[in-house]
């Protein structure tokens, strides 16, 4: 266990058939302090799943909202589920087709770029302040809205016809659903099908960090050295360097006056040796916190 009073944050490698707060339990024993995660991944997918060890919690909300994810997909096509994926009831089923590979690379060029994507009912967006996977298990009906999503890159990674399989991998916006992408491809190829495993690559701003299995972290003599800073997900907002005196006075909570000469915003705030004590909020006058990482000065 590490009494590390700061923390970070870790990219786990979730494993398949539990939830992602699950996941975390095994974790929580190897740091003293609660444990928060961004991104959660449906109970069948496996890859990466940001946790928040630590003050990173406080943190979370100031990720970008728009962090793009990379994901390798294999769809099983002449099978449909209620829930997209092979987890759900089958509610139909296709004899096997014959499908060229240009007729899939024509299809997955056709679903690049900003598409109108209609979400699935088994997912965690509101209806009247209710899930939609609620009214889906009460077996009530309700308009579901189209929205625009962006497939940035999607991409053949291999072909099966014998056993009716696409393996795909692409580069979506934030609120993609990747059941949905697998059932309009099957659509696009004039079939059914379903998602049958799905990994999380990357997430932004982490893509090219290492991810960590449960047993790496557990089994690890110092986990605290797996953590990425805090400041590594918050590269969107930019820097100023402050004096000791005068992150002392935000921390607690105290304005400054804005000498900074930089113009009114959000900023990662550092001292002189480059160390990260929050986020601070200038305007033309004055300067305060917004989030502070809590220290015994």
């Amino acid at each position: 266990m590490t009494n590390n009073p700061i923390g970070g944050f870790l990219l786990l490698h979730k494993p398949p058939l539990i939830t992602s707060h699950r996941a975390l339990s095994p974790i929580k024993r190897c740091f003293d302090g609660r444990i928060g995660h961004t991104g959660t991944l449906d109970p069948m997918a496996t890859g990466t799943l940001v946790c928040a060890i630590g003050q990173a919690r406080k943190f979370i909300q100031y990720i970008p909202s728009d962090a793009k994810k990379s994901y390798r997909g294999t769809i099983q096509l002449g099978c449909q589920t209620d829930t997209g994926d092979i987890t759900g009831n089958v509610i139909n089923t296709l004899e096997p087709t014959t499908i060229s590979c240009e007729l899939i690379q024509s299809s997955l060029a056709s679903l690049t770029g900003e598409i109108m994507q209609r979400p699935p009912i088994y997912s965690a967006l509101k209806y009247k302040g209710k899930p939609y996977y609620a009214y889906a298990r009460s077996g009530q009906k309700i308009p579901i809205q189209t929205r625009p999503v962006t497939i940035e890159q999607l991409e053949l990674i291999e072909y099966c016809e014998k056993k009716q399989q696409i393996v795909i991998e692409a580069r979506v916006s934030a609120g993609t659903y990747i059941r949905s992408l697998a059932e309009d491809i099957a659509n696009q190829l004039n079939t059914i099908g379903c998602l049958s495993s799905l990994e999380r690559l990357t997430i932004e701003p982490w893509t090219h960090h290492r991810q960590y299995t449960i047993d790496q972290v557990t089994q690890s003599e110092n986990p605290e050295q797996l953590l990425l800073t805090i400041d590594s997900g918050l590269r969107h907002l930019p820097e100023l360097t402050l004096e000791p005196e005068q992150i002392t006075k935000l921390r607690h909570g105290i304005k400054i006056p804005n000498l900074t000469g930089k113009q009114a915003g959000q900023y990662r705030a550092y001292d002189p040796q480059k160390n990260f004590h929050g986020i601070i909020n200038t305007n033309i006058n004055q300067v305060c916190a917004v989030k502070m990482i809590q220290t015994h000065d």
